[in-house]
C-alpha cells in the first residue's frame, strides 16, 4: 500500500474511538431522556390532585391522566396528555385527518 493512502484512510482505533464515542453519546441522550420522563411522570402525579373542574380548566379528563400514568416508565406521560388534547380540540373542529396530524405535529416540535 502506498505510503500517501495509509495515511489518509482512518485507522482503525480511530474509528473504533468514533464508534465508541458515538455510542456513549446515545447512552446519555437516553439518560437524559429518561430522567426527563421521570421529573414529568412526578408533574403528572400531581394532577391527580385536581378535581374534574381543574382538569377541565386545562384541557384534560381524569381518564387520559390515569391513561398517561398507565403507560411504560419510559415514555414520558406528559407528551402523551398534549397529543390526546390536541386530538380532542382537532376533533371538536371537525377536522380531517390531515389537519389533526399537522396539529400533532405542531404541538410536538419544540419551542
Amino acid at each position: 500500500m502506498p505510503e500517501y493512502a495509509a495515511k489518509s484512510a482512518p485507522s482503525s482505533w480511530r474509528l473504533h474511538a468514533q464508534r465508541a464515542a458515538f455510542r456513549f453519546a446515545l447512552l446519555m441522550l437516553s439518560v437524559v431522556r429518561f430522567g426527563r420522563a421521570l421529573r414529568n411522570r412526578r408533574q403528572v402525579v400531581r394532577l391527580c390532585e385536581f378535581d374534574d373542574r381543574m382538569l377541565k380548566d386545562i384541557g384534560l379528563t381524569r381518564s387520559e391522566v390515569h391513561g398517561a400514568l398507565a403507560a411504560p416508565l419510559r415514555t414520558d406521560p406528559s407528551t402523551l396528555l398534549l397529543v390526546r388534547r390536541v386530538e380532542r380540540r382537532a376533533r371538536a373542529r371537525a377536522q380531517g385527518p390531515r389537519e389533526l396530524l399537522q396539529a400533532v405535529d405542531a404541538a410536538l416540535k419544540p419551542a
